[in-house]
């Protein structure tokens, strides 16, 4: 235990000590908090002449977590350079050489890594959350009751959901769990591939390139896919769904996609893992 939690401070001093690391975390504050509060202006001078299709795919919470869709490729990039860079300027042989357990190495630099992304991302979550309500209130929204559907689709006024309604609180926190998730899949990513350029490639092609992909796929096997794809998975978690909202007719339960995300950080952690300790450091 005294290993582990020593391995544990020596990788926050590492992270600390990177100047990367509060470049990507400052990144993920002003691009969630900023883009959420901007689809938010946007969703709420325009609902007055949305169509019914628009209104019926309008969700509180997620246009709140608009920010989240680029955070994720932030936090995904911090996640393999807390790695890389270990490997680039030849400090992680420093590591292996004073730790005998290389599991350790990659547990310590998981757990640091997530915590600093929880943490943060819980905190932009929440901000993102009451920003948007403000200026949606302040753009003649209104708070309705949690199912509404008429409202949703002829009402003058967009609505605004409270965190006590529904699933508020949930698809809110969910939104810091993607977070920290992904920047776990980006830490293993690192440790399999041991190169910053073509961990991040990876990371960026299975969020931005593989919906691509199955979208090219013919539609009975592509939408069978689509569900358990990575950024849907996201969705999929922080949807609170108002009213039966047809935005989240595709997507799994929350639930359900919470425990397909973990299937994936496990199995992208187990590749890492045996890649380190499998290989000797500079193969």
């Amino acid at each position: 235990m005294s290993a582990w939690w020593s391995q544990v401070r020596a990788e926050w001093v590492k992270a600390y000590s990177l100047r990367t690391t509060w470049v990507c975390l400052g990144l993920v504050i002003l691009i969630s908090i900023g883009l959420g509060a901007l689809i938010s202006w946007v969703s709420a001078s325009s609902w007055g002449v949305g169509s019914t299709a628009d209104r019926l795919q309008y969700d509180p919470v997620r246009t709140a977590q608009a920010g989240v869709l680029v955070a994720q490729f932030v936090v995904g990039v911090l996640g393999v350079l807390l790695v890389s860079t270990e490997y680039s300027s030849k400090l992680i042989t420093v590591s292996l050489s004073a730790l005998s357990r290389r599991r350790t190495i990659v547990l310590a630099k998981l757990f640091v890594t997530a915590s600093l992304v929880v943490v943060v991302g819980e905190v932009v979550a929440f901000s993102s959350y009451f920003v948007s309500r403000a200026v949606l209130l302040g753009y003649g929204g209104k708070v309705v009751a949690h199912d509404s559907a008429a409202l949703q689709m002829h009402s003058v006024f967009i609505p605004v959901l409270a965190l006590s309604q529904g699933g508020v609180l949930r698809a809110t926190a969910m939104a810091g769990v993607y977070l920290a998730m992904l920047s776990m899949i980006g830490v293993a990513l690192g440790f399999l591939l041991r190169s910053g350029a073509a961990a991040i490639s990876v990371f960026v092609g299975a969020l931005l390139l593989l919906p691509i992909i199955v979208q090219l796929l013919p539609s009975g096997l592509g939408g069978d896919i689509n569900p358990f794809l990575p950024t849907n998975l996201g969705s999929a978690m922080m949807v609170d769904v108002l009213s039966h909202n047809a935005y989240g007719g595709n997507f799994l339960s929350w639930d359900s996609a919470l425990g397909w995300l973990g299937l994936y950080v496990v199995v992208v952690v187990v590749a890492g893992i045996w890649r380190l300790v499998r290989s000797d450091v500079g193969r």
